[in-house]
């Protein structure tokens, strides 16, 4: 038999020259032989010590991660081996607080080797100091009531970016953040302090696209009367009650007049009392409520048939509104202007669809003075979805209100409007709007939407005087088809919102009626009918379809009313 070191040798041979070159340019060790007959002498056993086993882990001041959670940050659980040094654990469970946005989280560990307990120690990094940089006094106040950071509580990322927004949305552009870095995070023996670098912004100018008044880019009236303006912000960082001046202006290709609004104003008592004053030339309309059925759809109407008749107002306004919350407006308007009469001077289209012409009536001109109270009230949602919308509500464009947002579950709007004549022998008027709207959602795909409008008067000039017809009134009967210094309308709408892909489908029902006391009258005149929008993003294409159910003599039953609605 070939002893045991001559047979290690020979395989360790033949290993090197299969190996080929790359083998033989290593070095090979050959054990020498082991004489002849002797046995070979084991290699000593090298003792590896085991991990010890850790029968628990405590979790001390973490709140916001689960038992579970942390074992599974750690890789490590109770009853496993404890395989690295327990600074090391603590430091996968910090990367975890800061992977989840904890921005002044601090962990620490102990082993107890005699009893094998892993302790974990976790500071989440609560708020202990707030230092606002750059301002100071009631702007800091400002600064530190708008970033709604509450000491105590643990700081994270995504509240403080919240709260860093806030701070410049909800000033008004009155604040903005310093240059890198904007904050920085502290750490104290108990919590954290946070530091923010805010700088005030004096003033800033600002552009509008848009017009002076209600009417639209093109209009029978005007033509084409492209507008915009600019917008002069005072910022006052102390009350955030930011002074506004304003000039809007529009020309009318084919009236070849200018139209403008030049304008300021502020709020006062923390934005509770907003006061205002206007000098204008406007093209104004009573009617700007009839493009709107029942429910206001973000963005701009556009009608496939006229539904505003159109008067020149010029003169002065001042108002004063109380503001008690974004859900309630009292207002008091004085205006001093004098009204003309507009002719028709343009074939009257949407997108290039030319819409059945109409005269626009005369009004009563000349100066007259009135005096206007508001009030309006919503349910489920603020008056008006942004700020801007509630700076220009102050100014009653449209006396009727507005529609009811999705997001509102009710609101009302009413008016009283009590004006004459400023020249010798003029008579004065006395309007009352009263208008709510409602709605429910009975199910996840259907809802009940409805309004009732009130309106009485006296006297009333015929730019003033209610009339039911058209769109957004009597929609089975031509516009304006009855009129009156009084008038009721209520409307109910039935909508089912199938699958995405599908229109909505909508049933109506209009009924009212418009008379004027110690005269004859039209009656009671209803409709009904069937309408379909689809929605599409920020736009939507509305049709309905009426059916005149008392008509006029000698009028149709059957009217179509179509409309789309854009984002511009």
């Amino acid at each position: 038999m070939r002893p045991r070191g001559d047979a290690t040798a020979l395989v360790l041979i033949l290993s090197t020259t299969a190996g080929g070159c790359a083998a033989r340019r290593l070095p090979v060790a050959v054990p020498d032989a082991a004489p002849k007959g002797a046995l070979a002498t084991p290699a000593p056993a090298v003792a590896i010590p085991e991990a010890p086993v850790v029968r628990d882990i405590v979790l001390e001041g973490i709140a916001a991660f689960s038992p579970a959670a942390v074992y599974r940050a750690i890789v490590l659980r109770p009853g496993g081996r404890r395989r690295r040094e327990a600074a090391t654990y603590a430091a996968d469970l910090e990367q975890r607080y800061q992977a989840h946005g904890y921005l002044g989280a601090r962990v620490s560990a102990a082993w107890d080797a005699e009893r094998g307990v892993l302790t974990l120690r976790a500071d989440e990094g609560r708020l202990r100091e707030l230092d606002v940089t750059g301002v100071e006094g009631g702007a800091e106040a400002q600064a530190r009531t708008l970033l709604a950071l509450k000491s105590g509580e643990v700081l994270t990322e995504k509240d403080l970016r919240a709260g860093l927004r806030r701070l410049q949305s909800g000033s008004g552009g009155a604040f903005r953040l310093a240059e890198e870095p904007t904050y920085t995070v502290e750490p104290l023996p108990e919590g954290v302090r946070l530091k923010v670098a805010v700088a005030p912004v004096p003033a800033k100018l600002r552009v509008r696209i848009q017009g002076p008044d209600l009417s639209p880019l093109y209009n029978r009236v005007e033509g084409l009367a492209p507008g915009a303006g600019v917008e002069l912000i005072v910022f006052d960082q102390a009350a955030l009650a930011h002074t506004r001046v304003y000039a809007r202006g529009a020309y009318g290709f084919k009236s070849h007049d200018p139209r403008f609004a030049l304008g300021a104003q502020r709020p006062f008592a923390g934005q509770r009392l907003v006061l205002g004053y206007e000098f204008h030339d406007l093209t104004d309309t009573d009617d700007a409520f009839r493009k709107y059925p029942v429910e206001l759809t973000p963005g701009v109407v556009r009608v496939f048939s006229i539904t505003e008749d159109y008067f020149r107002r010029r003169g002065h306004e001042a108002y004063a509104f109380l503001r008690p919350s974004p859900r309630l407006h009292l207002g008091l308007s004085y205006r001093r202007d004098r009204f003309e009469s507009l002719p028709v001077l343009a074939r009257d289209s949407v997108f290039f669809f030319k819409r059945t012409a109409r005269l626009n009536p005369e009004v009563d001109e000349g100066p007259r003075n009135a005096v206007l109270f508001t009030a309006r009230w919503a349910a489920g949602a603020p008056l008006y979805a942004t700020p801007v919308a509630e700076r220009d509500s102050f100014l009653m464009r449209e006396p009727y209100g507005d529609r009811l947002r999705r997001d509102q579950s009710a609101r009302v709007d009413a008016s009283f409007e009590i004006g004459g004549r400023t020249d010798a022998g003029g008579a004065s008027y006395r309007r009352f709007i009263g208008h709510l709207h409602g709605r429910r959602d009975l199910t996840t795909l259907f809802a009940v939407d409805g309004r009732l409008l009130l309106g009485l008067g006296s006297d009333l000039p015929p730019q003033r005087r209610f009339a039911l017809g058209g769109m957004g009134t009597l929609r089975g009967y031509g516009l304006k088809t009855v009129s009156g210094n009084d008038a009721v309308l209520g409307t109910v709408e039935g909508r089912l919102h199938p699958a995405a892909r599908w229109p909505d489908l909508i049933a109506f029902y209009d009924g009212g009626a418009a008379w004027t006391r110690g005269l004859p009258g039209a009656g009671y005149r209803d409709d009904a009918g069937l309408g379909l929008e689809w929605p599409g993003g920020e736009a939507r294409i509305r049709v309905d379809g009426a059916y005149a159910l008392r008509p006029l003599p000698g009028q149709r039953r059957a009217r179509v009313h179509a409309s789309v609605v854009l984002p511009f």
